[in-house]
């Protein structure tokens, strides 16, 4: 299974309905994606305006006024028509730039519209709280759960060291120090 694109993953973070392929992305789609960040997520623009962004043919004509709302969300690269063949948007460095800012912009109204606040610093409390990432704090738990915990060690009443012959100890410590060729010491070998 392939994993989705960045693009795919931040529409689906803000419930983007529509079915999209970023990797061949035509004019309807597009178009879709747009009118759908600006009606539900950025607001930019009065429903008046908004009007010039939903006539899509020909793409041609829609572009400017595209690019005129890029600008006026404070887009400062040039933004030239993307090639269209066949209805698909051959994307090009400039188009994908353009695409991921606008659902990056969206994204930063979308966080900060009442609810989105709320989810987000609900989030962001529980992170800086914790000094870590709550998937860490999880991913710790499930650790600490599945180790087996150790048998506990049955602890021993201390018996006394009590020496009956003395003698016999220190004879077999000199043999010991004898064999090993080491002197022996006054303290444990008379």
């Amino acid at each position: 299974m392939s994993k989705p694109s960045r693009l795919l993953l931040k529409l689906q973070a803000m419930s983007f309905p529509y079915a999209l392929d970023p990797n061949s992305l035509d004019v309807t789609q597009f178009h879709k994606m747009v009118l759908w960040l600006e009606d539900t997520q950025i607001r930019l623009w009065s429903e008046s305006e908004r009007a010039a962004l939903k006539v899509l043919e020909p793409f041609d004509q829609w572009w400017p006024q595209f690019a005129k709302y890029c600008g006026e969300l404070g887009y400062k690269k040039p933004l030239p028509p993307p090639c269209v063949d066949a209805g698909v948007i051959k994307q090009d460095q400039n188009f994908r730039l353009v695409v991921d800012w606008l659902v990056g912009k969206a994204i930063r109204f979308f966080y900060s519209d009442e609810d989105g606040v709320e989810t987000y610093s609900a989030g962001h409390k529980k992170y800086i709280n914790s000094g870590k990432p709550p998937i860490v704090e999880q991913l710790q738990q499930q650790q600490q759960q599945q180790k087996p915990k150790p048998a506990p060690v049955e602890k021993k009443k201390d018996v006394p060291f009590r020496v009956d012959n003395p003698e016999a100890i220190s004879s077999e410590v000199t043999q010991l120090c004898t064999a090993l060729q080491l002197t022996p010491t006054g303290d444990v070998c008379p």
